[in-house]
């Protein structure tokens, strides 16, 4: 992460108003078998030090982790990484619902129709 003021400088906001959404591993078994790894350690890290240093954090992986073995559904497309209508909508929904959204007085999933 750069210094603490450079986020917020480009932004032009407080770092209270600034949520960042971390994606990670996505399948309970993908996160047990990576455990310790560089990826595992620096999404950890990443999390740590934006939340000390005020920024609002979702980490996706429990949110995928419980919607994956609910459904057994998968987050992205067969043959590309990226996040499907699936995980964009898990995204939105854990965004929508997050107590960050509440603190800026924006409308949550509670006030959606």
């Amino acid at each position: 992460m750069r210094s603490s003021a450079t986020y917020p400088r480009y932004a032009g906001l407080l770092p209270a108003r600034i949520l960042f959404i971390v994606d990670g591993f996505r399948y309970p078994d993908a996160a047990a078998a990576s455990v310790g790894t560089y990826f595992d350690r620096m999404r950890k890290a990443f999390l740590e030090k934006a939340q000390s240093r005020g920024y609002g954090t979702i980490d996706l992986d429990s949110i995928f982790f419980e919607h994956h073995r609910r459904t057994g559904e998968r987050f992205e497309f067969a043959r590309d990484p990226h996040w499907s209508a699936i995980g964009h909508g898990i995204a939105f929904e854990a965004v929508m619902a997050s107590p960050f959204l509440a603190r800026l007085g924006a409308p949550t999933s509670q006030h959606r129709q």
